[in-house]
């Protein structure tokens, strides 16, 4: 629970929104159960309450979305392409979008938040736009209330399942935890030590690094998309493609 909730945290940090279109629904209308949808704040989908009860939903094959929404409701400050292949992650972040979630193997879900709020049509003319630049769903780009996953729960999609195993909705970038991180390692002797840092908290940071990649494997989470986790997370090396790129080989190659 509480990697979860550091994962939540830091998409909901990224996103900016004090409210929240938070929606559990069945993968398809023959798995049972029924669509809840609720109107959230930050502290409230935070809360320990709603973690446990979306966890329980998720487990039940119910997958997990959510929207930010504006103050003024008729309006809209964010932006999701969906569908889009993890080869354009290096281009995507050249537009600074607030996350990127890998939504399932090979595929991103992209949130940009725009300088201000704007009418559904406009943020429907940036969405189109950018879904043709980067091959993204056209359908989802036509709506700009669509809701995306909300990462730290699984795609219950069976056609999506590895070995039988839900893929995790990885965080693999966001522009506020970013900062922090890069806070947190400011110093390039630190990027570079092998030794145990007082800052790690005694921790193996290679072996940290391993474990997480390994699990990201084994949820379904593409090589790339992997790789591009790693660089902005690290808890060894952020930044250092060569450190960062060998350890995903290695994971991969297990």
């Amino acid at each position: 629970m509480k990697t979860k909730y550091g994962t939540i945290s830091k998409f909901v940090r990224a996103l900016g929104a004090a409210t929240w279109d938070v929606r559990a629904i069945p993968y398809c209308s023959s798995a049972g159960g029924f669509p809840n949808t609720s109107i959230l704040t930050t502290d409230e989908l935070l809360s320990g309450e709603k973690l446990r009860f979306y966890s329980h939903r998720n487990c039940c094959d119910d997958d997990i979305y959510v929207r930010p929404l504006a103050v003024d409701v008729a309006t809209t400050r964010w932006v999701l392409l969906d569908d889009v292949s993890s080869t354009h992650i290096r281009q995507i972040k050249k537009l600074a979008p607030a996350a990127i979630v890998c939504s399932s193997p090979g595929n991103l879900q992209v949130w940009l938040r725009l300088p201000e709020a704007v009418s559904p049509e406009k943020a429907k003319g940036v969405s189109l736009a950018l879904a043709q630049q980067f091959g993204a769903d056209l359908r989802t780009a036509t709506n700009p209330t669509q809701v995306g996953r909300l990462p730290g729960f699984t795609n219950r999609k069976p056609f999506h399942r590895v070995n039988d195993r839900a893929p995790l909705c990885v965080l693999i970038w966001s522009k506020d935890a970013d900062a922090v991180i890069s806070d947190s390692h400011s110093s390039p002797a630190f990027h570079r030590s092998t030794r145990q840092n007082p800052r790690s908290g005694g921790r193996d940071r290679s072996g940290a690094d391993w474990k997480q990649i390994c699990q990201m494997r084994e949820s379904g989470v593409d090589q790339q998309a992997a790789f591009a986790w790693l660089l902005e997370h690290s808890a060894k090396a952020p930044q250092d493609e060569r450190y960062c790129r060998l350890t995903v080989q290695k994971a991969y190659a297990v």
